[in-house]
């Protein structure tokens, strides 16, 4: 069974991969998705969020990710800020779709969905709700998505795999952010896949009280 770099062999070895605790840093990658943004407004062309959009749907999905970065910067921003989200480690337990965060002094730990995966080698989306690595439990978010897509006809959020850019897979993610009141996300890197989540409420607690 082939499914190129999205595969991830298994549930187990996504949770192993997960586990090198590679770090992320969301605010940099937002705002990296914003300068996107505005190098295409001052060359004179519309961003609509997605490279593979149709113009008919510009507005609808347009407005809805404007907002849904928006939010999800403040959201970043705010996680930074009270526990040191861009530099914490990183881990994730597909089982209990849990993922958990450990600073110097401080571990972090939230229920996550997986929203989908990016392949760094061919530009690549694919969606967790028809993903192999991840199970439906942890595919609500990006169901979310494809309901949306759906009430608004918007053809390219619909397919399981479509061709993009990264700012493109932040903004999917944003989006499912909103639509499910998820309290932040963030961006995993494994092999050659960037595994774009969501995450709920964050419960605190020192290391020491988990050593």
């Amino acid at each position: 069974m082939n499914f190129d770099s999205h595969w991830f062999g298994s549930q187990t070895d996504l949770v192993s991969s997960c586990r090198v605790m590679t770090r992320s840093s969301p605010r940099a990658d937002l705002q990296s998705c914003e300068a996107e943004r505005e190098g295409k407004r001052s060359s004179g062309r519309k961003w609509s969020g997605f490279g593979c959009f149709s113009r008919t749907r510009v507005t609808v999905a347009g407005s809805s990710l404007e907002r849904a970065l928006a939010e999800l910067e403040v959201k970043t921003a705010a996680h930074v800020h009270l526990w040191g989200l861009d530099t914490a480690d990183w881990s994730v337990k597909v089982s209990a779709a849990e993922i958990t965060f450990t600073g110097e002094n401080v571990q972090a730990m939230a229920p996550m969905q997986i929203v989908g995966t990016y392949n760094t080698q061919d530009g690549t989306w694919l969606w967790g709700w028809d993903h192999p690595s991840v199970p439906a439990p942890c595919a609500q978010a990006a169901g979310a998505v494809r309901e949306f897509a759906g009430q608004h006809r918007l053809t390219a959020l619909q397919d399981r795999k479509i061709q993009c850019s990264e700012a493109d897979a932040w903004a999917f993610t944003a989006l499912a952010a909103q639509l499910t009141e998820a309290q932040g996300a963030y961006r995993g890197p494994t092999s050659t896949a960037l595994v774009f989540m969501t995450f709920g409420k964050v419960s605190l607690s020192s290391r020491e009280e988990n050593a």
